[in-house]
């Protein structure tokens, strides 16, 4: 599971870009916008949220790359990936749009 909060609505170009390094080098597992109209709360959620569920995703390369996808507000962008494999364990971790570990339990 990869989710990515983009703290704005202006990001669709990283996004196309993100895409676009998906199609190259993740077998085309795109990342896909989730309808906020659901969360909870009493507050208008105004960020965007994307998600992939990837079948063997190259994660690390992702974390690599991550921050070269040109974020309009990069400080507020956060991907939260849950690697799970039978074959490799699991792996968790947060960065924000300028490659900073928010939170991780692997090397880059």
């Amino acid at each position: 599971m990869i989710i990515i909060g983009t703290g704005s609505s202006l990001d669709d170009h990283a996004v196309a870009k993100l895409n676009s390094w998906c199609d190259e080098h993740a077998d085309g597992q795109r990342f896909e916008p989730i309808d906020m109209h659901g969360a909870g709360g009493h507050k208008v959620f105004t960020d965007a949220v994307f998600a992939c569920a990837g079948n063997y995703f190259p994660v690390h390369e992702l974390l690599k790359a991550f921050e070269t996808f040109g974020w309009q507000l990069a400080e507020r962008v956060v991907l939260v990936v849950r690697e799970d494999s039978m074959y490799s364990g699991d792996a968790r971790v947060a960065i924000d749009g300028r490659g900073n570990p928010v939170y991780s339990t692997v090397d880059r």
